[in-house]
C-alpha cells in the first residue's frame, strides 16, 4: 500500500510539473482545449502506469501462490482477501523480512478455524523462525502443525533436520524414519536419515539411506555428496570417486565438495584417536555396569510410583517418597547384584530431597531396603504431582547391560588413575586438556553400579572415612522432559561398600545429590 501511494504522488508531481512546465513556454498559445488535452494524457500516464504497477502487484503474489503451491494444499481457496495475506507475509519471508511476515502471520492464524489452513500458516511460520534461527520456536511450530495433521511429511524432514541442528540425534531419528513411513518417494527425507546417522558416525547405516535418497531422485546432490564423503573417511576412492561425479554433474560445487571432505578427514582422524584413548582407559578403569531408561513398559521396577509396604517414616513424622524400587530378577546378567530381591530407595518429600550433606550417611530422611521375596511387592503408577518432589508421576524401567564404565574425570580417584595410565602409556597427557575425551568417559547415565557423575564435586574426595562406599549402587539424573529434575538439573547418587552389598546389608549407606 505504501508504494502504491508513493508511486501516486510521483506520477502527480510529474503531471504538476509538466503542466506548468507547458504553461511557462507560452500562456497565450495555449488554450483551455490544449490544456485539457495535455492534463488527460497526464491522467492517461498515471492510470496506464497504476494498472502496470497493480498488474505487476498481481503477478508478484501469483509467483509466490505457484512456488508454494505444494506447501498451500489448496488453502484459502473459498476466501481470496485472507490468502493475499498469505502471499504477502510469504513474500516477506521470501525478501527476509521475518519479523515482519511472522507478525501477519500470527495474525492471520486467529482469523481461521480451519485445520488446513492453519496447517499451511503454521508452517510457514516454523521457516520464518528456523530462518532467525530460533530452532526451538520452529521446532514448537512444527510440532503444533503435526498435532493438527501428523502425516505431514514436509514438516517432519524439516524437523528432523532441526533436531540434527540442535544434536537431539534420538528425535531427529524418530521423526526422519515418519517423514518416509509418510511418504516413501520423499528423497530429502532419506538424506536427512543418513545426514543424522553420517553426524553419529554410524556409516554403514548412512550409505543406506543415501543410497534410497538417489533411488528416488538419482540427481539428489546432497545425497551423492555425503556418500563421496563417507567412502573417502573408508578409504574406498574408486566410490568415492563415483559418488563425487554424481555430486558435481548434479549441481554441487566441486572445490566446496573437496574442501568438506578434507574438514571431515581431519575430523574423523581426531575422533578416531580420542575412541582409542577412551577405549584403552575404558578397558584399563572400567567397572561393570548397568544402565536404565525411564521407557520401559511391562517391568516391575519402578522410578517414582507406589510400592504395597508402609513408607518409613522420616524426621519430621511424615513418610517418606519412594523414589525407585528395583527387582533384582529383571536385571541383565551380572555379578554386582542380587539375582533376586527388591531394593527399595526412599526419600524425603523436601527441598533437600532427604539429603544430610552434613553426615550423608545418616538415614533419617531417606532410607535403602532390602527384601529378597519379590512375590511379595506389586508397584503400582503415581499419578500425582509435588512440586518438590525430584520424580514427576512414576516411570517404568528398562534395563540395559554396559560391560565396562570408564572411570570419570569427577570421581576422586580420577587424578591417580590418569598419572598411572600417562606412565603405562595409556592415554597421552594431553587428553586430560582434551573436551572430547572428557565428555565420552563423562556418564551421567541413570545406572546401577559403574562410576558416578557430579555436577560439582566427588563428597568421597579428602574425606578417607567415606572412601570405603567405593560401589556405585544407584545413579538417577535429570532429563529435562519433566520426568526428573534434582534441585538445577542435578544428578542423585547412592553409594555402598562392596563387602556390605556382597552381604546384602544395605543398613550402611551413602547418599548424595548436587546440581548447578
Amino acid at each position: 500500500m505504501k508504494k502504491f501511494f508513493t508511486v501516486l504522488v510521483t506520477l502527480f508531481v510529474i503531471g504538476v510539473i509538466v503542466f506548468l512546465f507547458v504553461r511557462s513556454i507560452d500562456a497565450d498559445s495555449v488554450d483551455a482545449y490544449d490544456l485539457l488535452k495535455i492534463f488527460s494524457s497526464i491522467i492517461g500516464i498515471i492510470s496506464v502506469s497504476l494498472g502496470v504497477y497493480r498488474k505487476h502487484k498481481n503477478n508478484s503474489l501469483s509467483t509466490y501462490e505457484n512456488k508454494y503451491s505444494e506447501y498451500l494444499q489448496g488453502a484459502f481457496e473459498t476466501n481470496k482477501s485472507l490468502k493475499k495475506e498469505l502471499l504477502r507475509s510469504i513474500r516477506d519471508y521470501e525478501n527476509n523480512d521475518n519479523q515482519k511476515a511472522i507478525k501477519n502471520l500470527a495474525a492471520l492464524y486467529k482469523k481461521t478455524d480451519y485445520h488446513k489452513e492453519r496447517e499451511v500458516i503454521l508452517f510457514f511460520m516454523a521457516l520464518c523462525m528456523e530462518d532467525c534461527g530460533n530452532h526451538n520456536d520452529a521446532i514448537s511450530y512444527y510440532k503444533h502443525l503435526l498435532e493438527i495433521n501428523p502425516f505431514n511429511s514436509t514438516a517432519l524432514s524439516n524437523l528432523t533436520v532441526l533436531y540434527r541442528k540442535i544434536g537431539n540425534y534420538d528425535e531427529a531419528l524418530k521423526c526422519g524414519k515418519r517423514a518416509i513411513d509418510f511418504d516413501i518417494k520423499n528423497a530429502n527425507a532419506y538424506h536427512n536419515v543418513a545426514s543424522i546417522y553420517f553426524h553419529k558416525y554410524e556409516f554403514k547405516e548412512a550409505k543406506e539411506y543415501a543410497h534410497k535418497a538417489l533411488d528416488v531422485q538419482a540427481n539428489l546432490k546432497v545425497a551423492a555428496s555425503l556418500l563421496a564423503i563417507v567412502y573417502s573417511l573408508e578409504k574406498n576412492f574408486p566410490q568415492a570417486q563415483k559418488y563425487t561425479h554424481i555430486a558435481v554433474t548434479s549441481g554441487e560445487d566441486p572445490e566446496k565438495l573437496k574442501t568438506a571432505i578434507e574438514k571431515y578427514q581431519v575430523s574423523y582422524s581426531s575422533l578416531i584417536n580420542i575412541k582409542n584413548n577412551v577405549q584403552r582407559w575404558t578397558d584399563h578403569t572400567g567397572e561393570p555396569a548397568i544402565s536404565f531408561t525411564l521407557d520401559g513398559s511391562d517391568s516391575k521396577s519402578i522410578i517414582g510410583g507406589k510400592i504395597n509396604e508402609n513408607a518409613p517414616i522420616g524426621s519430621d513424622g511424615r513418610p517418606l517418597r519412594l523414589l525407585a524400587a528395583i527387582f533384582c530378577s529383571e536385571l541383565p546378567p551380572n555379578t554386582s547384584f542380587p539375582p533376586k530381591g527388591v531394593i527399595r530407595f526412599y526419600i524425603a518429600n523436601d527441598d533437600l530431597y532427604g539429603a544430610d550433606f552434613e553426615i550423608p550417611t545418616y538415614q533419617k530422611n531417606f532410607r535403602v531396603l532390602y527384601d529378597p521375596d519379590e512375590y511379595k511387592f506389586i508397584t503400582v503408577e503415581y499419578g500425582g504431582n509435588d512440586d518438590e518432589f525430584a520424580v514427576c508421576g512414576s516411570h517404568r524401567v528398562k534395563f540395559n547391560y554396559i560391560s565396562k564404565d570408564p572411570l570419570t574425570f569427577c570421581d576422586y580417584r580420577f587424578d591417580d588413575n590418569f598419572e598411572s595410565a600417562v606412565s603405562n602409556g595409556i592415554v597421552t597427557p594431553e587428553c586430560r586438556d582434551d573436551d572430547d575425551f572428557m565428555e565420552a568417559i563423562g556418564s551421567d547415565a541413570n545406572k546401577l553400579g559403574g562410576y558416578p557423575m557430579f555436577t560439582q564435586y566427588d563428597p568421597r574426595e579428602n574425606k578417607e572415612e567415606l572412601q570405603k562406599y567405593d560401589v556405585l549402587l544407584f545413579q538417577l539424573s535429570s532429563d529435562y522432559s519433566g520426568k526428573v529434575m534434582f534441585g538445577d538439573g542435578g544428578i542423585c547418587n547412592f553409594f555402598i561398600p562392596r563387602e556390605k552389598l556382597k552381604q546384602l546389608d544395605f543398613t550402611d549407606v551413602l547418599y548424595n545429590w548436587d546440581c548447578y
